[in-house]
């Protein structure tokens, strides 16, 4: 669903989220992980729904793969979970109240406008102002002709304006590069996404052929995008201990 039709706020109640008792039995690191998830799911395209992937699961809760294999199987029974999507009742539940509430706002706000329109077609139109012109001492009946002045006219309503176009890619353009699993792949277009960077395609592009140039120097690039989506990093990077023994051979190679 657009963000531009979705309610503009995200209200919960603390309340109903501190004493549910599903959450309650969670230790505390897969409590984070849930509360991460259910958060994360409300900026997806259909709220609460997160992809099947454990890949962008653990990419948006920001935990490593390791620590989201520990805490899964309890995180995943406060879920729906489908072939597809795990969906997550809380956040539903909470869209679909805000919805309905949007939309009565949006028709007591219509009928007020339509209302408005009514009464300024039936009440009566204002008297034109009306001027004498010449006078009855003057030639002929003595009747003095008259000036009618038409009110001014509204002006005219503005233009609705053009939706801008949208740059960003949600998924990739592009198959992934070298040494890099097709998962990995859209769950860093997934993460940035979710970071409020989302890549264009031109950024798409030129992480593609930065993975590609790690692939071609011996590094693991599928490994550079895991670190960085645990991380919650914006950028693709080497390993510092790979950079330490990089510089270090080249070191050496110059003496």
């Amino acid at each position: 669903m657009p963000r531009a039709e979705r309610a503009q706020r995200f209200l919960i109640d603390p309340l109903a989220v501190t004493r549910d008792p599903a959450r309650r039995r969670l230790p505390t690191a897969a409590k984070a992980v849930y509360d991460t998830l259910w958060l994360e799911s409300w900026l997806e395209k259909e709220p609460g729904h997160l992809p099947a992937d454990e890949t962008v699961l653990a990419g948006l809760a920001q935990v490593t793969r390791k620590e989201w294999l520990r805490v899964r199987d309890m995180v995943r029974d406060m879920f729906e979970v489908t072939s597809e999507n795990w969906i997550c009742k809380a956040v539903t539940r909470t869209k679909d109240d805000q919805d309905e509430r949007r939309d009565k706002w949006r028709n007591r706000q219509r009928a007020k406008r339509q209302r408005e329109r009514d009464s300024s077609v039936t009440s009566p139109r204002d008297e034109s102002v009306v001027s004498p012109v010449g006078s009855g001492s003057g030639s002929g009946s003595g009747s003095g002709s008259v000036q009618v002045q038409n009110p001014s006219p509204s002006p005219p309503a503005s233009a609705p304006k053009q939706p801008r176009t949208k740059l960003a890619l949600l998924e990739p353009d592009l198959p992934a590069p070298p040494g890099v699993e097709p998962d990995t792949w859209r769950a860093w277009f997934a993460h940035r996404a979710t970071i409020r960077k989302p890549l264009t395609a031109l950024a798409s592009r030129m992480c593609h052929k930065r993975l590609t140039q790690f692939y071609d120097a011996g590094h693991d690039p599928d490994q550079i995008v895991q670190t960085s989506i645990a991380s919650g990093w914006q950028g693709l990077f080497v390993p510092a201990e790979e950079r330490r023994n990089t510089n270090g051979s080249q070191d050496r190679h110059r003496r």
